[in-house]
């Protein structure tokens, strides 16, 4: 992504995406982390791949796809810092 309100967007869009409210829940809660410091970030990350990893089976191909490439935009740039 080149800036964080495309990643917000693409991460948003694949919220709206999910029919199961518990884990379109469980994706904003986790957006909670981020304060703004590094740990917030990486705190956001393990939440939402715990998030992703546990829903797996409820989850298009195209969902885990998104999902996957946003996990590791962030994890780069976050190895980048």
């Amino acid at each position: 992504m080149k800036n964080i309100s495309e990643y917000w967007k693409a991460y948003n869009n694949l919220v709206n995406s999910i029919d199961d409210n518990d884990i379109k829940d469980a994706l904003i809660n986790a957006q909670r982390y981020v304060n703004g410091l590094t740990d917030g970030w990486f705190g956001f990350y393990y939440e939402f791949e715990k998030v992703i990893q546990i829903n797996e089976i409820k989850l298009t191909k195209e969902q885990l796809d998104i999902s996957k490439f946003l996990l590791l935009d962030l994890l780069s740039a976050l190895n980048n810092r």
